[in-house]
């Protein structure tokens, strides 16, 4: 894919058991010398921290059981953006609507973006639904993957 072999910053979710598996994406991205940001929740507030390696099963759990990074080294520190959001989501739609669990985190921090990365939404089988409900504030993606193949 393109987007993905161009990108030289890109944010990455940390998989849970539930979700589609990131861990090879992460992996890919270090050994195409991508600078590596995931997302880490502060404050009620979301934002991208730099992960300096690819090995992420030391990382702690926050409280909704994701690994996040003990670094505070955020996106904001950087001069620029990312190129790519590799996004999470509970369910999809063919017209990459993207329905995340209900705070807001994704579409908050990607409406500050600019410029506006590209957003990819990773999802199995099992969250491809016919319509997703959408509000005014939420992101709209650019490209959808499921089970590994683009829609």
């Amino acid at each position: 894919m393109g987007q993905w072999r161009n990108a030289k910053r890109v944010s990455i979710y940390l998989s849970t058991r539930y979700e589609a598996q990131t861990s090879l994406l992460l992996q890919d991205a270090f050994v195409q010398g991508k600078t590596v940001f995931v997302p880490k929740i502060s404050r009620g507030a979301m934002d991208m921290v730099l992960v300096e390696s690819k090995d992420t099963q030391d990382m702690p759990l926050n409280a909704y059981g994701i690994r996040e990074p003990v670094s505070n080294k955020t996106l904001n520190g950087f001069d620029g953006s990312v190129d790519l959001v590799i996004t999470p989501g509970v369910a999809f739609d063919r017209t990459k609507n993207r329905l995340g669990h209900g705070k807001g985190y994704y579409d908050t921090w990607i409406a500050k973006q600019s410029p506006r990365p590209t957003l990819i939404g990773v999802g199995l089988q099992e969250q491809l639904v016919d319509k997703v409900p959408r509000t005014e504030s939420d992101q709209k993606l650019d490209i959808l993957v499921i089970n590994g193949a683009v829609l």
